[in-house]
């Protein structure tokens, strides 16, 4: 349903008379399925979705490249990293665990976390991922790329690290957790490789600068 409400939307903008809209998409890094973990990701990594999000995602950024391209509508795909801290909310999705992490800890209360300390994540802060996505919104036409697709800059850092920032602004008092690792969670959502992202740099995209930042934003 996700990804045929999404045509349809997209296909009725391109009916539209006058000049074409500009439509920006957020989509995924759930599109590039499995990452070498030891190793640094360029923007030009292919798209090998696993899961059927991630699939739907890819799908709804090639019809958008198509559509501008066709100069229906005028499209940008973002691709997010883990937003943090969305509401805490019993949704079962897989990288929940990264708001959950930082509501619970922040608040003094014991987490049971469902990766390892090490495990290693793309972060950035609602209000710095709501900046990038009006920054979208603005950008000439002439700068995009004929693919029309955006790898967003992000903080890769490991789940121990962010504790210890955590731990750094609100004591040690605040990091009572436990880690249960889950195989399939940490396979999907914890084992992202260092990310370099100077196409969209140069664009004006910006991560938080540091986890100090992040956390002040993400959960004030």
């Amino acid at each position: 349903m996700n990804l045929l409400a999404t045509a349809a939307l997209w296909q009725a903008l391109a009916a539209l008379p006058g000049p074409p809209a500009r439509v920006v998409f957020a989509s995924s890094i759930a599109v590039y399925g499995a990452l070498p973990f030891e190793e640094a990701m360029h923007e030009d990594q292919p798209a090998r979705p696993l899961l059927s999000y991630g699939a739907h995602k890819r799908m709804a950024g090639i019809l958008l490249a198509d559509l501008s391209r066709r100069g229906g509508i005028d499209g940008l795909s973002l691709r997010l990293p883990g937003i943090v801290a969305r509401p805490p909310s019993p949704t079962g999705h897989g990288s929940a665990f990264m708001s959950d992490l930082l509501h619970r800890l922040c608040a003094g209360e014991a987490y049971a976390c469902p990766v390892g300390p090490g495990a290693r994540a793309w972060w950035m802060s609602l209000p710095c991922c709501i900046d990038n996505l009006l920054h979208a919104a603005a950008i000439p036409q002439a700068q995009l790329a004929p693919q029309r697709v955006v790898q967003l800059p992000a903080l890769t850092a490991t789940v121990g690290e962010v504790v210890q920032a955590i731990a750094q602004r609100r004591g040690e008092a605040s990091c009572r957790i436990d880690y249960h690792p889950h195989a399939l969670t940490e396979q999907h959502f914890g084992r992202f490789p260092v990310l370099h992202a100077p196409q969209a740099e140069a664009l004006g995209f910006r991560h938080d600068g540091g986890l100090g930042a992040l956390l002040r934003r993400a959960v004030p």
